[in-house]
């Protein structure tokens, strides 16, 4: 429950290469989520830019996870401040 609100963040928050916003707007991208929020990327066979829209697909999956291990370091440093201060 706790990744999906993650995700839910990051995905909401975290910026789109314009390559791959132009592609997404003109139909030659489309993406899919998985039940457990996997998401991937079609590109259609006529896209004529695919391989900067590759290149831009990489880059978002490279801040997704900069942000989640961001978000996630950062929580467990507050949760290990917190048992800190209970315990004392």
């Amino acid at each position: 429950m706790v990744m999906k609100l993650l995700h839910g963040l990051i995905d909401r928050h975290l910026p789109m290469p314009a390559v791959l916003a132009a592609a997404l707007r003109a139909g030659t991208v489309r993406i899919a989520k998985s039940e457990s929020g996997e998401v991937a990327y079609f590109i259609a066979p006529h896209c004529r830019n695919a391989e900067a829209v590759k290149k831009a697909i990489a880059k978002r999956n490279t801040w997704e996870l900069a942000a989640t291990v961001a978000v996630s370091a950062t929580v467990v440093t507050v949760v290990v401040a917190v048992v800190q201060q209970a315990t004392r």
